[in-house]
């Protein structure tokens, strides 16, 4: 029965981050586990919590096996924070852009996998929060007055 079980993922509501997410190295592994089922799209300051149910093969809904959750991602552009009972998790773009895949694994009693999915996830930038000023190469001005000859020249054209 166990191989015949899958993990389908389940998007919660996106939202604003309030602060820096802290790295998870400790669920960092790859290659991911699981057929990958979907994807989608975070900007580079949103979370969301993604959940877990479990489906026979065919796609009907059947009760959790038992076993423990894994949350993995592989790649640092996204923090993971699981809860407690594995069934959902914390997930929230690092900073940087970039593609990172989350899988989940459900381990059997013996250590075994039972079943595993996984889903892509895309951060991208958000909206311009920032304006950064270039200020370019400085040139000496040109003339033996420089910008004075110009404003001179300015004023002269105004009368």
């Amino acid at each position: 029965m166990s191989a015949a079980v899958r993990m389908l993922p389940v998007l919660g509501r996106f939202k604003e981050q309030g602060q820096p997410p802290a790295p998870t190295p400790q669920f960092y592994t790859w290659p991911a586990l699981g057929e990958l089922l979907m994807a989608f799209e975070l900007t580079s300051t949103q979370e969301t919590t993604m959940s877990v149910t479990f489906t026979d093969k065919r796609g009907n809904p059947v009760e959790q096996p038992e076993g423990t959750i894994e949350w993995k991602v592989n790649s640092t552009i996204l923090a993971l924070v699981p809860a407690a009972d594995g069934l959902s998790c914390v997930v929230s773009a690092a900073g940087p852009v970039g593609a990172a895949t989350v899988s989940v694994t459900l381990r059997a009693p013996d250590n075994s996998v039972a079943c595993s999915g996984s889903i892509a996830v895309d951060v991208v930038a958000g909206p311009a929060a920032n304006i950064v000023i270039d200020p370019g190469v400085p040139v000496e001005q040109p003339g033996p007055f420089g910008v004075g000859i110009r404003a001179g020249a300015a004023r002269q054209q105004r009368r």
